[in-house]
Protein backbone atom coordinates (compact mmCIF):
# COMPACT_ATOMS: atom_id res chain seq x y z
CA UNK A 1 0.00 0.00 0.00
CA UNK A 2 1.15 3.43 -0.97
CA UNK A 3 -0.01 6.71 1.23
CA UNK A 4 1.24 9.29 -0.37
CA UNK A 5 -0.16 12.44 1.70
CA UNK A 6 0.34 14.65 -1.41
CA UNK A 7 -2.06 13.29 -3.78
CA UNK A 8 -4.66 11.97 -1.27
CA UNK A 9 -3.73 8.70 -0.39
CA UNK A 10 -6.09 6.05 1.28
CA UNK A 11 -8.32 9.31 2.61
CA UNK A 12 -10.19 10.10 -0.79
CA UNK A 13 -11.39 6.55 -0.31
CA UNK A 14 -13.67 7.17 2.47
CA UNK A 15 -15.19 9.95 0.63
CA UNK A 16 -15.50 7.76 -2.37
CA UNK A 17 -17.42 5.24 -0.16
CA UNK A 18 -19.92 7.28 1.94
CA UNK A 19 -20.98 8.88 -1.79
CA UNK A 20 -21.31 5.42 -3.08
CA UNK A 21 -23.47 4.54 0.33
CA UNK A 22 -25.44 7.89 0.19
CA UNK A 23 -26.36 7.13 -3.61
CA UNK A 24 -27.31 3.73 -2.35
CA UNK A 25 -29.62 5.60 0.22
CA UNK A 26 -30.85 7.84 -2.54
CA UNK A 27 -31.89 4.93 -4.66
CA UNK A 28 -33.70 3.00 -1.64
CA UNK A 29 -35.97 6.29 -1.64
CA UNK A 30 -36.43 6.83 -5.21
CA UNK A 31 -36.84 3.22 -6.33
CA UNK A 32 -39.26 1.78 -3.95
CA UNK A 33 -40.69 -0.37 -6.17
CA UNK A 34 -38.09 -2.23 -7.32
CA UNK A 35 -37.31 -5.89 -5.94
CA UNK A 36 -34.38 -5.20 -4.51
CA UNK A 37 -35.37 -2.46 -2.39
CA UNK A 38 -38.85 -4.60 -1.67
CA UNK A 39 -36.73 -7.29 -0.54
CA UNK A 40 -34.78 -4.79 1.33
CA UNK A 41 -37.76 -3.56 3.14
CA UNK A 42 -39.16 -6.85 4.16
CA UNK A 43 -36.15 -7.92 5.60
CA UNK A 44 -34.65 -4.82 7.45
CA UNK A 45 -37.96 -2.90 8.09
CA UNK A 46 -39.61 -5.22 9.70
CA UNK A 47 -41.93 -4.49 12.85
CA UNK A 48 -40.04 -6.75 14.89
CA UNK A 49 -36.61 -4.88 13.65
CA UNK A 50 -37.45 -1.83 14.26
CA UNK A 51 -38.65 -2.75 18.12
CA UNK A 52 -36.10 -3.18 21.29
CA UNK A 53 -36.51 -7.24 19.75
CA UNK A 54 -35.52 -6.16 16.71
CA UNK A 55 -31.73 -5.06 18.30
CA UNK A 56 -30.89 -8.63 18.98
CA UNK A 57 -30.72 -9.89 15.52
CA UNK A 58 -27.69 -7.98 13.41
CA UNK A 59 -29.33 -6.53 9.99
CA UNK A 60 -28.18 -7.17 6.83
CA UNK A 61 -24.37 -5.41 5.34
CA UNK A 62 -26.12 -3.57 3.14
CA UNK A 63 -28.76 -2.42 5.32
CA UNK A 64 -25.98 -1.65 7.28
CA UNK A 65 -23.83 0.61 4.82
CA UNK A 66 -26.99 2.08 4.55
CA UNK A 67 -27.07 3.65 7.44
CA UNK A 68 -23.59 4.64 6.95
CA UNK A 69 -24.32 6.75 4.12
CA UNK A 70 -27.77 8.17 5.97
CA UNK A 71 -26.11 11.14 7.26
CA UNK A 72 -24.65 11.94 3.85
CA UNK A 73 -27.68 11.57 1.83
CA UNK A 74 -29.78 13.87 4.47
CA UNK A 75 -27.16 16.51 3.91
CA UNK A 76 -26.87 16.22 0.07
CA UNK A 77 -30.79 16.68 0.11
CA UNK A 78 -32.50 20.00 -0.66
CA UNK A 79 -35.42 21.61 -0.21
CA UNK A 80 -37.00 23.93 -2.42
CA UNK A 81 -39.08 26.40 -0.96
CA UNK A 82 -41.58 28.06 -2.58
CA UNK A 83 -41.89 31.58 -2.08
Amino acid sequence: MVNWLHMGGLAQMKFRNQAILAKLCWRLANEQDAPWANMLAKKDLSASRLTEEGKKHPCSRIWAACKKGGPVYVKGLMIYEQW
